[in-house]
């Protein structure tokens, strides 16, 4: 009697520890859809036997067997230009993406800098990518950048005998201030 107990409380158990396994062959950009987590195979390599795949905007590669954001992969095989894969979920509360992600070009601006001072380069959109704005530059703007540039390549030059004057000016009168105050403290 107590076997059939045990037996019967193991098979009642059985469908909570057991994980959702699927076989899908994917194509690149393909997608599929296993227990509310989307799976988007983007590339792979056959000779390096490498498999990019996106699961729920988290990207990842697979060499061997490998989990990624709560799906093991098990590459079964390559054929023609798809790949064969078998896939087990591990989530029970799992919300679909649509894994545009993993397609971004550029994750701030400063990733879409291209060097060119004539252009706004920004990074936006869905999935995000490099965008690079003609920027028109008045020519006064231009003017003034040139002359900053040229001041700051060059050398410092000697002051002038005027501004020589203008220092001592200034050294003596503070040293005239400095003086008169001490005498006047003593008195």
């Amino acid at each position: 009697m107590k076997k059939w107990r045990v037996l019967l409380i193991l098979v009642l158990l059985l469908p909570i520890g057991e994980a959702k396994t699927k076989t899908f062959t994917f194509q690149r950009d393909g997608s599929e859809v296993i227990e509310d987590i989307n799976v988007t195979l983007l590339d792979f390599d056959k000779k390096e036997n490498k498999v990019i795949v996106c699961v729920n905007n988290k990207k990842g590669i697979i060499s061997n067997d490998k989990k990624i954001n709560g799906v093991y992969f098990e590459i079964k095989k390559y054929e023609g230009e798809t790949v064969k894969m078998s896939l087990e979920v591990e989530c029970n509360e799992c919300v679909i993406r649509d894994n545009l992600e993993c397609y971004d070009e550029c994750r701030i601006n400063s990733d879409c800098d291209d060097n060119d001072k004539e252009t706004l380069d920004s990074c936006k959109g869905r999935p995000k990518q490099c965008i690079h704005t003609k920027v028109v530059v008045p020519k006064s703007v231009e003017l003034v950048n040139k002359t900053q540039e040229k001041n700051k390549t060059e050398e410092n030059p000697s002051p002038s005998p005027q501004q020589e004057e203008v220092r001592e000016v200034e050294y003596f009168s503070f040293f005239k201030q400095l003086s008169l105050w001490i005498i006047g403290w003593f008195r």
